[in-house]
């Protein structure tokens, strides 16, 4: 059965506002976890780096699991009821976080968190992409991304000033309250009818092809950022700050800088340059990171890692829409959330069995390297496949 699509509709700003608010919410709520979810583990649960890593690449891993399956229920039967009801189901898993005593129930609450985020984050960027004009969708794109720098920007800060002295349960409590609100903002949203029901639950269904060559540079690419969100809150005060909420904040101020012209600069002169600053930031901001030993240099790379991902984000997304059909769109963008998990929970994992606090700067010299290579990958084989594919606007 042919798929079943609509254009976007005349008046698409309106909801294409309210996913935007949405988002910008729910990551707020996802962001308080940034700096407490360490200090949980080692203050409250007495745990190590080691564990710290666990916890934080246990939530990619449950995420990765459920993305190709999520993109396939998209492109199947439609966005909208997964948006909805995704968001819905996490409201009780933030505040689950408030009540865990054990290592173990954390590691519970953040394996269901990331099933549910996995689906959720899916849903949000796939009703973004349809909402969108195909010949505005850099720029479209880049304005939805916006929510994510702009919610790290304040979610992060907020948690910390919250948790005060080891106040977990109001930290968690207020988490939820945002979560809650994203879910009200979802929910008068309509979105095109996109549905195939034809497409079978088959492997070339789950995984869109078309951007793996993406997703291999991607993994690359993000993989020292796992290392950096896990032990960030940990590692800022031997830099000589009280905690790590100015370098998030330096951190999402380089990421909404850069949204704001990143997508406008893709529909106007494609992946090339864009992609080439991407890595090129990144880069330098880990080696700023590597060479810190006080907070100015640490504050300049949190900008420059910013500025990097936060262009990254926005042109990587846009060319796996436009690298596939409508009904391929949910696919497409799970297999990229894919790489995302792939990066930021084997980077948590790996890098927690690897350092100690006296040695996180291996982290940083490493994350430059495999983002170097990226940067190889991304001019040798995803550029050319890009052009090659691309679909006609």
């Amino acid at each position: 059965m042919a798929p079943q699509t609509s254009a976007p509709a005349p008046d698409w700003r309106h909801p294409f506002t309210l996913v935007v608010i949405g988002t910008f919410l729910a990551c707020i709520a996802q962001f308080f976890l940034m700096p407490i979810l360490p200090l949980l583990v080692v203050r409250r649960l007495g745990g190590d780096e080691a564990r710290v890593g666990l916890a934080v690449g246990a939530f990619a891993v449950t995420a990765l699991i459920s993305r190709p399956l999520v993109g396939w229920l998209l492109d199947r039967f439609g966005r909208r009821f997964w948006l909805v009801w995704g968001m819905a189901v996490c409201v009780p898993c933030m505040g689950a976080y408030g009540l865990v005593h054990s290592f173990e129930a954390l590691l519970a609450v953040r394996l269901a968190h990331g099933l549910l985020w996995g689906l959720t984050t899916v849903a949000m960027a796939t009703v973004a992409a349809d909402l969108v004009p195909a010949k505005h969708r850099g720029t479209g794109m880049g304005l939805y991304g916006l929510a994510i720098p702009m919610a790290m920007a304040v979610g992060p800060m907020i948690g910390s000033v919250l948790l005060g002295e080891d106040r977990f349960f109001l930290v968690f409590a207020v988490g939820t309250a945002f979560s809650l609100a994203g879910l009200l903002a979802f929910q008068p949203v309509r979105v095109p009818e996109v549905a195939n029901a034809g497409a079978r639950l088959v492997l070339s269904r789950l995984v869109e092809p078309r951007v793996l060559r993406l997703v291999l540079f991607l993994v690359a690419f993000c993989v020292g950022f796992g290392g950096w969100m896990s032990f960030l809150p940990l590692y800022a005060p031997t830099l000589g700050l009280h905690g790590a909420g100015p370098l998030f904040f330096a951190y999402a101020v380089g990421g909404l800088t850069s949204r704001v012209f990143a997508g406008r600069w893709y529909d106007l002169r494609g992946p090339h340059l864009p992609g080439a600053t991407s890595v090129g930031l990144v880069v330098v901001a880990w080696l700023c990171f590597a060479l810190a030993h006080h907070p100015t240099l640490a504050l300049v790379g949190a900008v420059a890692l910013g500025l990097g991902f936060g262009t990254g984000g926005t042109i990587f997304t846009a060319m796996a829409v436009d690298l596939v059909e409508p009904d391929r769109r949910g696919a497409a963008t799970a297999t990229v959330y894919s790489a995302y998990d792939i990066a930021i929970g084997g980077g948590a994992v790996l890098f927690g069995e690897w350092v100690d606090l006296a040695s996180v700067q291996r982290v940083f010299w490493a994350g430059a390297l495999a983002s170097s290579l990226g940067g190889i990958l991304f001019f040798a084989m995803v550029l050319p496949h890009f052009r090659r594919n691309r679909l006609a606007l």
